[in-house]
C-alpha cells in the first residue's frame, strides 16, 4: 500500500487574528476618538489593517502569499467595526491582492466544546507545526495574561 501524501496548502506567511478582541479594540478607539474630534469615524478597512499587520510582521513588497486565520465566537456572525465584516458571506474563502501579495482569508468559529483561549492556542500550535510556514503573525487577546504567557512559551519552542 502506498503512503498517501496530504497537502494542506499552508502559506509561508500566516496571520492569526482573534476577531472578537480586535473588533472590541476598534470599537473602543472609534468611540473615544469620535468624542475627541466631534464627528463619526467610519469602520476600519479590514484589508488595509491586514496589510499593516503583515508589514509589522516583516513582509515587504513582493509576490507573497499570506493566509489569514480569523477566529471568532460561535454566536458572532460579523465584526461590527470593520468592513468587510460578515464572517461567512464576505470573508471566509475570500482573497485580495495588494502590493505585498495575495491574502487568503479563512474564518473559524470557536465551538462550544472548547473555550476560546484553548482553541486559539491549538490553532497557533497547528500553524507553527507546519513545515511550509515560515512567518506567523498573531493578534491575540492582549488583555488575557494567561494566553499571552502561554503564547510566549509556545512561540519560544
Amino acid at each position: 500500500m502506498e503512503k498517501q501524501v496530504v497537502n494542506n496548502n499552508w502559506s509561508e506567511n500566516v496571520i492569526i487574528v482573534d476577531a472578537d478582541y480586535v473588533d472590541n479594540v476598534a470599537f473602543n478607539l472609534i468611540v473615544n476618538f469620535e468624542r475627541i474630534i466631534g464627528r463619526r469615524i467610519p469602520q476600519a478597512d479590514l484589508a488595509r489593517w491586514l496589510v499593516c499587520i503583515a508589514l509589522d510582521g516583516g513582509l515587504r513588497n513582493n509576490d507573497n502569499n499570506v493566509q489569514v486565520v480569523i477566529i471568532h465566537g460561535k454566536n458572532k456572525t460579523k465584526m461590527e467595526n470593520f468592513a468587510p465584516a460578515n464572517f461567512d458571506n464576505e470573508l471566509n474563502g475570500k482573497a485580495f491582492k495588494d502590493n505585498l501579495g495575495e491574502f487568503v482569508i479563512g474564518t473559524y468559529a470557536v465551538e462550544h466544546l472548547v473555550n476560546a483561549t484553548d482553541f486559539y492556542l491549538d490553532v497557533v500550535q497547528t500553524v507553527c507545526a507546519q513545515p511550509e510556514v515560515k512567518r506567523v503573525m498573531i493578534v491575540p487577546n492582549a488583555e488575557n495574561a494567561e494566553l499571552y504567557e502561554t503564547l510566549r512559551r509556545q512561540m519560544h519552542h
